[in-house]
């Protein structure tokens, strides 16, 4: 399906693959022009794995494993941005890489890359509508946490800077910015965030201690899998929407791996944060569920400084640009201390006016190719005007509530996976072709009850 979108887009891209068949395992790679339908490579070459640091304890998946040690050769980028100069192309490398590619995709390639010259962006595994939203409006939570049980950071500075940037970067829509975080945070970021007159106006700080009756449902604190059902983290966020949706969700957290699978970790809950040995992770499944109730077609995931573990973290994001139909980004807070890269992220993808995208080695980006082409987003429900419109919680009220919100991106989702499905469709039996039919009918069904609802004003 990716070359798919690479026909479609004519996109130049590097195709990474990872070549297991002989007692070394290689990693190829191909870069690659697409014009009228069809691939043309423009250079290629293969590094053995260890070459550029694929060792035995990074693809095994250890916890703590991390990214510092992985590199390219200099001439690796050098020669791509010379091929691509030859070309006469100034546009976006597109990253195209062909499964199974194990944990490659959680390789800093942005980084590892900037000598090219070129923004790098990540192709997805198919193709996606624009997600229907609410163009005159950005909803972001922000939501950070430092358990006692990994290295500190400065959560205060760091929310107050990425909310002013946030804020500031994204033009032709009103950013509102709902922030999440430790109890022992909370009021520090208010005052930080109120000096610089984004209060009230632009974001809601919420308390922690309105969390205190949220408690785990279940307590497996060294989980093998890193997953924590019930965490009272994502019950505090989700009732103190109360309806309201999102379009973003951005987590500022230390990484966490495990059976190969990345996580986030929290404290153990906004109010207590007490354990120096153990964090509750958080894992992809429950993740997903979490953003699709809020109605959020977008997530991010900004690493702190002396993550724990950059691997965990990366793969988290990896899964989640491969699973979900619309952007995710990773960011390197270390590799962007002033967090430019990171507003240029988000004046990229969340601006309703076209920007060319830049080189940002910080910033690991999946999208769909009309996005950055500028293909204008669907539009949503029709704004209604909240009760209460003089509080500031009124003032940040949204335009769809999340349940309407949560539909379409329930839809969204499972077209996405139908796309995905149909992939390997010569390999289904007829019965499970039936299957999969008789799921896409279904949800055209939802898809077209959902518009007919909102063309009455139902919704």
């Amino acid at each position: 399906m990716a070359g798919l979108l690479k026909r479609q887009f004519s996109l130049v891209a590097l195709v990474v693959e990872l070549e297991t068949r002989g007692r070394t395992a290689m990693v190829r790679l191909t870069l690659e022009a697409t014009e009228d339908g069809e691939a043309r490579a423009l250079w290629s070459t293969s590094l053995e794995a260890e070459q550029i640091g694929l060792t035995p304890r990074i693809t095994g998946g250890q916890p703590d494993a991390g990214v510092a040690g992985i590199v390219l050769p200099d001439e690796v980028s050098r020669a791509i941005g010379s091929a691509l100069l030859d070309q006469g192309y100034d546009g976006p490398l597109w990253l195209h890489l062909l499964k199974p590619y194990g944990v490659l995709g959680a390789l800093p390639w942005e980084h590892l890359l900037v000598d090219c010259g070129h923004a790098i962006l990540r192709l997805p595994d198919a193709l996606a509508e624009a997600a229907v939203e609410t163009p005159e409006t950005l909803n972001v939570i922000l939501c950070a946490s430092r358990p006692r049980s990994e290295e500190h950071f400065n959560i205060p500075a760091c929310l107050a800077v990425m909310v002013e940037k946030i804020v500031r970067a994204v033009s032709g829509r009103e950013v509102r910015v709902y922030v999440f975080a430790d109890l022992e945070c909370t009021k520090e970021i208010t005052q930080r965030l109120d000096a610089v007159g984004l209060m009230g106006s632009h974001v809601i700080v919420f308390d922690p201690e309105c969390s205190r009756d949220y408690k785990l449902q279940r307590s497996d604190r060294g989980a093998s899998r890193a997953a924590m059902a019930g965490s009272p983290w994502l019950q505090w966020m989700a009732k103190s929407m109360d309806g309201r949706s999102v379009d973003v969700v951005h987590f500022v957290c230390h990484g966490y791996m495990a059976d190969h699978s990345g996580s986030l970790a929290f404290a153990e809950s906004p109010v207590l944060n007490d354990d120096p040995q153990w964090s509750r992770f958080v894992g992809g499944d429950e993740l997903s569920r979490f953003l699709i109730g809020l109605g959020a077609w977008s997530v991010a995931f900004t690493a702190p400084q002396h993550n724990y573990s950059p691997l965990g973290l990366r793969a988290l994001a990896d899964e989640f640009a491969q699973v979900r139909p619309g952007p995710v980004m990773h960011h390197e807070s270390a590799d962007d201390p002033g967090f430019e890269q990171l507003a240029a992220a988000y004046r990229l993808i969340y601006s309703n006016d076209r920007i060319s995208p830049s080189p940002a080695p910080a910033i690991a980006l999946c999208c769909q190719p009309a996005l950055v082409a500028g293909v204008r987003r669907a539009r949503a429900t029709p704004t209604r005007t909240p009760r209460g419109a003089g509080s500031p919680a009124a003032a940040l009220a949204l335009d769809i509530p999340a349940w309407v919100a949560s539909a379409h991106r329930f839809v969204e989702q499972k077209e996405y996976e139908i796309r995905r499905a149909q992939k390997t469709n010569q390999a289904y039996t007829a019965r499970s072709q039936q299957d999969l039919e008789g799921v896409a009918r279904g949800v055209d069904e939802i898809k077209l009850t959902l518009e007919r609802l909102t063309k009455k004003g139902v919704l």
